[in-house]
């Protein structure tokens, strides 16, 4: 993803990247990218690992904790009065 976001950015897009806050991407790799870290829970997840977690549960457990913060980004991103437009593509 983040190879096609550079692709991208030297086509002129702004490149926004929301990430949970445990997965960090390394910033100085892509400086030229803005980084938008969201809680994602995970300071959480021991109360909540089963005794054998299959590997989905990971995966559904950070969709069940990170909607509500990535709505939230998504939303502030929206309301800066000084950002250009969003452009949705759809594949």
């Amino acid at each position: 993803m983040l190879q096609l976001a550079s692709i991208l950015h030297t086509q002129g897009f702004k490149i926004i990247i929301i990430h949970p806050e445990l997965y960090s991407p390394n910033h100085s790799d892509h400086p030229h990218f803005t980084f938008k870290p969201i809680v994602d829970g995970f300071s959480e997840i021991g109360k909540h690992i089963p005794e054998k977690p299959d590997p989905s549960f990971f995966i559904t457990y950070l969709n069940e904790h990170c909607a509500d913060s990535f709505t939230d980004c998504l939303a502030g991103l929206l309301a800066e009065p000084d950002e250009p437009p969003f452009v949705q593509v759809e594949f």
